[in-house]
């Protein structure tokens, strides 16, 4: 009823409010891609601080197949649901315009129809607009499909399309790249930030039937430039999007939450000594430097990535510490206290929180 209505928009209402108030106040915003920390400014109004903000892209295990299916034909691939956010109405229209000149080509389509109940499906409103095409038997739509179809329908692909309206990432681009896939797609939110345009895939304006029927003729009309961008992608979902590259980054980005047990107040003030230019995160370790001081908190957070030794000095007393791989936490008391490594091992120092790492 009416009352019910009115009670599900203040639910919402109070929902939205809280996660507005979640964005505020976090200590540290973790997000897959800038797209989505702007989409997220603009809707939910929050100005966020670039210094609590950390973009860090997601992975995926590799799934690629010691020896991948061989393809039987020449097939474009789309892969996501058959709504207009996908742009699947754009890819019907330039298989429309490619397919009477390309009778070669499959167009096969996987993913979850979501017309209204009563409504008919885009399937059938395709088929129904082209009832007498020749080629229309090249058109597959083949719904949900298993993760291993999924992985054969990549494997077999010429070209992977996902001209997609908006996307705060684009997991179909790096699920293509893993494959090794030139892909289309659209210069729009997150996509923008995987694919890079020219070297991996071509982009083109979204919404744009046109442009886009233009990118996937070039595609298959250059068995040159499809190696290229797919050897290109493959290279960088390696780099970038493996399992191994993301946990990395997400390491780094754990290491940045201050380490603070209960009941402390935390605070840590760290800076370095020995010559070295501060607090600065330069590459997969960090920055390495002798020694550093800690003030204002009573325990840090020690992360060794290999049996380590620090000296812990607290001004009082010094204790030496043999730390074995993983988190240890280390009372230093309230005075000033200073950390040094140790023989062959090395402390890194970013977002309050000290690690121990190895010094080659």
């Amino acid at each position: 009823g009416g009352m019910d209505s009115i009670e599900g928009v203040r639910s919402l209402q109070g929902l939205i409010q809280a996660e507005r108030e979640l964005f505020r106040e976090a200590d540290l915003v973790h997000a897959i891609s800038a797209a989505i920390v702007d989409t997220v400014s603009d809707e939910y109004g929050v100005a966020f601080d670039p210094t609590r903000v950390d973009v860090s892209a997601i992975g995926l295990r590799d799934r690629v197949h010691v020896e991948p299916p061989s393809a039987n034909d020449r097939s474009i691939l789309f892969v996501g649901r058959l709504e207009s956010r996908k742009g699947i109405h754009d890819l019907l229209s330039a298989i429309e315009l490619l397919a009477p000149q390309h009778h070669d080509l499959v167009w096969r389509i996987a993913g979850a129809e979501t017309n209204q109940p009563g409504t008919s499906s885009l399937e059938a409103q395709f088929r129904r607009r082209n009832l007498n095409a020749p080629w229309l038997e090249h058109v597959d739509f083949l719904g949900v499909v298993s993760d291993e179809q999924l992985d054969d329908l990549y494997a077999t692909a010429e070209v992977v399309v996902l001209p997609s309206r908006y996307e705060s990432f684009g997991l179909v681009m790096v699920e293509a790249m893993m494959h090794g896939k030139p892909l289309v797609s659209c210069n729009i939110g997150g996509i923008a930030e995987v694919v890079r345009d020219g070297v991996d895939g071509l982009l083109v304006p979204p919404s744009d039937p046109d442009a886009l029927a233009t990118a996937i003729e070039r595609l298959v009309s250059d068995a040159d430039l499809r190696e290229s961008m797919g050897r290109a992608g493959r290279q960088r979902f390696e780099q970038e999007f493996s399992m191994a590259a993301a946990t990395t980054r997400f390491e780094r980005l754990l290491a940045r939450v201050r380490f603070v047990a209960p009941g402390d107040t935390g605070g840590a003030v760290v800076t370095t000594t020995g010559g070295n230019r501060g607090i600065e995160l330069v590459d997969a370790t960090g920055v390495q430097f002798a020694a550093c001081t800690v003030t204002s908190t009573r325990h840090v957070a020690l992360h060794a990535t290999l049996d380590s030794r620090v000296s812990v000095s607290t001004g009082t007393s010094t204790e030496v510490i043999d730390l074995r791989p993983g988190w240890q936490r280390i009372p230093v008391g309230q005075s000033e206290s200073s950390i040094e490594r140790l023989a062959s091992t090395g402390v890194v120092v970013f977002g309050g929180v000290i690690e121990v790492a190895h010094l080659p």
